[in-house]
């Protein structure tokens, strides 16, 4: 409880909210980083998760649905594309890694602001990743591996996604 109201001591903040890192080989060669949190972050942030759970899915969706009801999305548009129309796939690079904390806590403020003492302090100030001896700083973007770090990512791009004008937007 004191983890989700945000009062976890900052002495102990940077280790807590760290994690170990696992390097997974990537299909198109490189490593991505997956951190695994201690377990009482991972505990807490499910406990975070579960709270918005539905109202988070009725908040991103149909936007941000599952994996699933994308791909089949994508495949019915495809299906039934007229001449002179386009599909275009956007992939950001090391996305998660790369959002800007600021933004991800105004996102979470902005929406789940019940959310927000916790985020805050997970996400406030630099964590430790440990891989084997060697030690990093975290204090850029969400965590893969985060319990939070997929909807921090959603909540983070949901405007730019409401902006886009298409027929489809997944």
């Amino acid at each position: 409880n004191l983890m989700l109201e945000g009062a976890t001591p900052p002495s102990v903040r940077s280790t807590l909210f760290g994690a170990n890192l696992l390097a997974i080989a990537k299909k198109t060669g490189g490593i991505r980083p997956i951190a695994v949190g201690y377990v009482w972050r991972r505990l807490a942030a499910k406990v975070a998760c579960d709270h918005v759970k539905e109202a988070s899915a009725a908040l991103l969706a149909p936007k941000q649905g599952g994996a699933e009801a994308a791909v089949r999305a994508a495949r019915r548009f495809l299906d039934n594309m007229e001449p002179g129309q386009l599909f275009i796939k956007i992939d950001f690079r090391n996305a998660f890694n790369t959002l800007r904390r600021d933004c991800i806590l105004g996102a979470v403020a902005k929406h789940f602001p019940e959310l927000l003492p916790y985020a805050a302090s997970t996400i406030g100030s630099p964590s430790v990743l440990q891989f084997g001896d060697f030690v990093l700083q975290s204090d850029e973007g969400a965590q893969q591996g985060d319990t939070l770090g997929p909807l921090f990512y959603c909540l983070t791009f949901k405007e730019l996604l409401e902006s886009l004008r298409s027929e489809l937007v997944l």
